[in-house]
């Protein structure tokens, strides 16, 4: 939990005890004003407008994590986001633990053509997709 002290620190806890930061709200105030007027360190944007929006980025620093019940698209989440960051010029590595990376490629391959991973394999099966047509 997070909460203010008397002294104006920041107290976070794990439930197990308080850490306390040693920041005023002076201090953690001017340096979110650094954070936010620093052009060359500005939040990255997943390609989603009204995630984006809610999000307002992902800042340096901050992780995002995605959780859903199997099967509702997660991965094609993840790699949707990771085709926008790669079209915006930002390097991306992705590590999978529970897909092979052909599948992956199909997935990417899919986002890429506006398809659905369906169709992909539908394309490779009729040899109607080669190395060339990948974006």
């Amino acid at each position: 939990m997070a909460g203010d002290c008397a002294a104006g620190a920041v107290a976070s806890g794990d439930g197990w005890g308080v850490t306390h930061h040693p920041f005023s709200l002076d201090e953690l105030l001017s340096r979110y004003l650094a954070e936010r007027q620093d052009q060359t360190e500005q939040p990255l944007h997943l390609g989603f407008g009204s995630i984006d929006a809610d999000l307002r980025g992902i800042s340096s620093g901050q992780v995002c994590g995605i959780a859903a019940r199997a099967g509702v698209g997660k991965s094609f989440l993840l790699a949707s986001i990771a085709h926008n960051l790669a079209a915006g010029g930002v390097g991306v590595g992705v590590l999978s633990l529970e897909m092979p990376g052909v599948e992956w490629a199909e997935r990417q391959v899919a986002i890429g053509l506006d398809v659905a991973p369906e169709r992909v394999e539908e394309m490779a099966r009729a040899r109607e997709l080669g190395t060339a047509a990948v974006p």
